[in-house]
């Protein structure tokens, strides 16, 4: 075995320096959710067998779904809903076959396009709201 002057166990200190590092990744990923909270509901993003993502609003207190948006499966589905519960952002393929930022007017069923290849934007994989639900942050790839 070697030990650091102090008699210090150096692979015992490596032991507990991973075991820190894993508790810290699993609290973190703990708190990192897909979900947006307002008062007693979450969104919640699920894939059926049929290949049919499906965004839902979930009721805490009762533990019903509303289904809010659904649409074919057409990568990793990712959503975040704005503060008011009035537009849903999500990716799914364009007609170029590229997966873009969309946004969904709750209120009116608009659906409007946020991120293009014309853009240099070809996949966004990601995406999350800051906690004041004013900004929306991506995880792109961009055309070189």
């Amino acid at each position: 075995m070697y030990y650091i002057s102090g008699g210090f166990n150096l692979k015992r200190l490596t032991v507990s320096v991973i075991l820190i590092f894993l508790y810290i990744c699993l609290l973190s990923s703990c708190t990192f959710q897909n979900t947006t909270k307002n008062d007693e509901q979450i969104l919640t993003i699920s894939t059926n067998l049929k290949l049919e993502t499906q965004y839902k609003l979930h009721t805490i207190s009762t533990g019903n779904d509303s289904i809010i948006y659904k649409n074919k499966m057409t990568g990793y589905p990712t959503g975040e809903m704005d503060r008011n519960h009035s537009f849903l952002y999500f990716t799914t393929r364009d007609n170029s076959k590229y997966i873009q930022l969309f946004s969904l007017n709750l209120k009116t069923n608009e659906k409007k396009q946020l991120t293009s290849i014309s853009q240099g934007i070809i996949n966004v994989d990601t995406i999350r709201i800051d906690d004041n639900k004013k900004n929306i942050y991506e995880n792109s790839a961009k055309k070189s």
